[in-house]
């Protein structure tokens, strides 16, 4: 009586295992048939890293859990990039920057799924990541005494809302960040301004090249590829221009011509100063004569001493000053200066 049942029962189990080559086939089938399915050109990249699995789970259970992860994101208005490569969790931004740039997306879904010992109970999370490695949200789903199919379920329907969000990110405009030495640097994109250090200024989505630069220092400048949503921020340090000696020469020259310059101006003014004092000596005050019987000015200029020094102040300037202009010419002269 038992042996019809045993039958039944065997051929249900063969017809279990087959069940998952069967729907790959059919998909295979599908994608021949109709070609594969065209994402819009227009919407956010986003690849979806091999699923880590915390547990005991059979491989073709997580294939199939990646297979509708993924299905479920290309329901929304985003482009699925290829899967990349299986590999060890990422341990930093960088890692996951270098993830995305080989997958070619603008961002990553890193999905973790813990599962009890009893097989019983799921522990689902999802890290959204943009193309720097930088997180940008994270999705969790837990299914208490539940069986996989209904714990997959529920990641599917979290996934799905992944695409709505990353939408909003990509709808907002990308920024670039520059901070570093020396303040008040110019920042430029595509040779056009934008201001200066520290900077936080949106920027056009696309390849650009950035130039940072400040007068006496050495500029620095790179190509980054602007994600609409994302930041892309650096540092950068210019490097100070080492003065040359022609440069120094011409420096010292220009401020030994200009101090003669000053000195010679100033002299020539005391000159002409004490030229109008020794002139004025001995004339009286025409306010306040006070002539004496003889008529004479009881009240005369006694400049002649101030005079003979503003004289001799402003001959020693000229003398001074006249070398030094000549002195200073010659060395610009010599030094490649006008």
């Amino acid at each position: 009586m038992d042996q019809p049942n045993t039958r039944v029962a065997r051929g249900l189990a063969r017809f279990g295992r087959l069940l998952p080559r069967v729907s790959l086939l059919a998909r295979v089938l599908a994608v021949a048939l109709t070609g594969p399915q065209v994402a819009p050109d227009e919407g956010p990249t986003v690849a979806v890293v091999p699923l880590g699995v915390e547990g005991q789970l059979p491989a073709r259970m997580v294939d199939r859990a990646s297979v509708r992860m993924t299905d479920a994101l290309r329901r929304g208005a985003v482009v699925v990039a290829p899967t990349p490569a299986p590999s060890p969790p990422c341990p930093d931004a960088a890692c996951w920057a270098g993830v995305a740039h080989e997958a070619g997306a603008q961002y990553l879904l890193a999905p973790r799924l813990e599962i009890s010992d009893d097989q019983r109970s799921y522990a689902f999370q999802g890290r959204v990541l943009d193309h720097e490695g930088r997180e940008a949200f994270v999705l969790e789903a837990r299914c208490e005494l539940c069986g996989f199919e209904e714990a997959i379920g529920l990641v599917e329907d979290r996934v799905a809302t992944t695409a709505e969000r990353i939408e909003r990110l990509a709808a907002q405009p990308a920024r670039l960040a520059v901070t570093g030495t020396p303040v008040g640097a110019t920042v430029s994109v595509d040779a056009t301004a934008i201001g200066t250090m520290p900077l936080d200024e949106e920027v056009e989505p696309g390849l650009r090249e950035v130039e940072v630069t400040h007068e006496g220092f050495s500029p620095q400048s790179f190509t980054m590829d602007f994600v609409p949503g994302a930041r892309r921020s650096f540092e950068v340090d210019l490097i100070a221009r080492p003065v040359s000696i022609d440069q120094s020469q011409r420096r010292r020259a220009r401020v030994m011509f200009a101090s003669g310059a000053v000195l010679a101006g100033v002299s020539l003014a005391a000159v002409i100063a004490g030229s109008v004092l020794v002139g004025l000596h001995g004339r009286p005050y025409r306010d306040r004569c006070e002539a004496d019987i003889e008529g004479n000015c009881r009240f005369l200029y006694g400049t002649r001493g101030a005079g003979v020094g503003a004289l001799v102040s402003g001959g020693v300037g000229v003398a001074v000053a006249v070398p030094l202009m000549v002195l200073g010419r010659r060395r610009a002269r010599d030094a490649g200066g006008r």
